[in-house]
């Protein structure tokens, strides 16, 4: 099995992710992505989970952070692009894609 290298850059008021959000990869992408959030501007953030190829409960918990920390500085979050697999971890851990 190979596993993606996982990734955040961030496209104006859009976290994109790609790769495995997992326990492995998951301390790197929340210290990259509270670094970018610094710097978005505007009332909401989308987090853009197309190019993601797999996530764990230990990713949603992260992604669950990270929208809260967007409404921690006045954002609404939004989650979209995630596949059934990841809709379905996401839903389990009750965030919304």
């Amino acid at each position: 099995m190979t596993f993606s290298e996982p990734t955040v850059t961030c496209d104006e008021a859009r976290l994109v992710y790609r790769g495995d959000v997992t326990l492995v990869s998951i301390s790197r992408l929340y210290e990259d992505s509270r670094a970018i959030l610094k710097g978005v501007e505007g009332d909401r953030l989308e987090i853009d989970l197309s190019g993601v190829t797999r996530i764990d409960t230990a990713g949603a918990a992260m992604l669950d952070e990270i929208a809260a920390a967007a409404a921690g500085m006045g954002m609404t979050a939004s989650i979209y692009g995630a596949d059934q697999e990841i809709s379905r971890t996401l839903q389990d851990f009750s965030l919304k894609p």
